[in-house]
């Protein structure tokens, strides 16, 4: 997959803008990917289904007590998109997308978007073994700063993520506050970028393809020859240079 986009995104004027858009909607519906076909979840577990934890689907993932609740969750989702056909069945399925549809595909796009600005970028590495421990893990997050709106209505969650990962039993009533003792407290560890978050999710989406393993640092680490071309709008910390 990642030659095959890399050759998409080599296509002259336009393969850059290609590239872009499709990754920004693979994004977008990455969730129900995930849970239906256990897509981005690693070769550990494989094609993994969470709504039905038996063949055809491998079921490493789940314990052998889950399997009556996942199959339970499952037939619980079933039973209400039933009722979703036949609110559409005495409305319109056109009702039920603007109502219900819409909505949900925008929820599921925000958490993959979400998901992806905090945990992923051009010189974000990816530690494995020895190299990664908790603390290490949690501050290869990045806080970033979201639209006045937007950062109001979500708690704060994206200027406030690496707290997330170091302590999450922090209320977000006092995330702001404990984000300010982590960044004087621990100033060359911290990620914050400034960049807009449209513009960053652009520069993820089109140049973080695929990653290589640096044998001399012991992490992974994205490998498209174009990151050099895309710098950061303000100061981020190097600490694993």
């Amino acid at each position: 997959y990642a030659m095959f986009m890399r050759k998409v995104k080599n296509i002259p004027l336009v393969g850059n803008l290609i590239h872009g858009l499709w990754s920004s909607f693979v994004v977008s519906v990455g969730f129900v990917l995930y849970l239906l076909f256990g897509a981005s979840g690693g070769p550990k577990y494989g094609l993994t289904n969470h709504f039905w934890p038996k063949a055809p689907f491998k079921t490493a993932l789940f314990p052998k007590k889950w399997e009556k609740k996942v199959i339970a969750s499952g037939l619980g989702v079933i039973a209400f998109f039933g009722l979703l056909c036949y609110w559409a069945k005495c409305t319109s399925p056109w009702v039920v997308m603007a109502v219900y549809g819409g909505p949900y595909l925008i929820h599921n796009a925000w958490l993959g978007i979400v998901t992806l600005l905090h945990h992923t970028d051009t010189d974000v590495p990816h530690l494995e073994g020895e190299e990664w421990n908790y603390v290490r893990g949690a501050f290869l997050t990045i806080d970033r700063p979201y639209y006045p709106i937007v950062d109001w209505v979500q708690h704060h969650i994206g200027s406030t993520h690496v707290l997330h990962h170091l302590n999450p039993r922090v209320p977000h009533y006092h995330a702001q506050e404990a984000t300010e003792a982590i960044k004087k407290k621990w100033p060359d560890l911290y990620l914050f970028d400034p960049t807009p978050v449209h513009k960053a999710l652009w520069r993820i989406a089109s140049n973080c393809i695929s990653v290589r393993k640096d044998e001399k640092k012991k992490m992974w680490v994205y490998d498209d020859p174009s990151i050099k071309a895309q710098p950061y709008e303000g100061d981020f910390p190097k600490r694993w240079a």
